[in-house]
């Protein structure tokens, strides 16, 4: 009976770390803390354009905050479930998402593996972007809309 026990706690936890996060819909996402948005807050008549960064749901990376860098800047620290709104000059920008470079002890590790994405933005245009992770660990950003 106790090898039996063992074998399921076993195969819940292999399915459990085997998941890769979840979309969380921009509108049902939880606003990032204004103490962990750290760029591009500002709107001005030369920002127009804005970019909406949602980090999914799920156990992968659950207990760590997640970074957004926006044209080599750190623009947000992401929890779970939370999104970000930045506001840009119309034109090229460059997205990147990691771990976060703040983190401490476990969260701190890789946090020098970084995925980047172009992005041009028009005048007056809102582009919304999904940050997961896979089942490896491994982030990603991409357009969500």
């Amino acid at each position: 009976m106790n090898a039996i026990k063992y074998f399921l706690v076993l195969v819940f936890f292999a399915l459990s770390v085997g998941c890769s996060t979840t979309p969380t819909p921009s509108s049902e996402a939880i606003p990032t803390p204004k103490d962990r948005v750290l760029a591009f807050q500002d709107k001005s008549a030369d920002k127009t354009s804005v970019i909406v960064v949602t980090r999914d749901q799920g156990f992968v990376g659950g207990g760590c905050f997640y970074a957004v860098s926006i044209d080599s800047i750190l623009s947000a620290r992401l929890d779970v479930s939370e999104r970000a709104q930045f506001y840009l000059a119309p034109g090229e920008h460059l997205l990147k998402a990691g771990r976060d470079p703040q983190g401490g002890g476990l969260c701190g590790l890789g946090s020098d593996m970084w995925v980047q994405r172009e992005t041009t933005l028009k005048a007056g245009e809102t582009k919304y972007f999904r940050f997961s992770i896979d089942m490896n660990g491994t982030p990603d950003i991409h357009r969500a809309d």
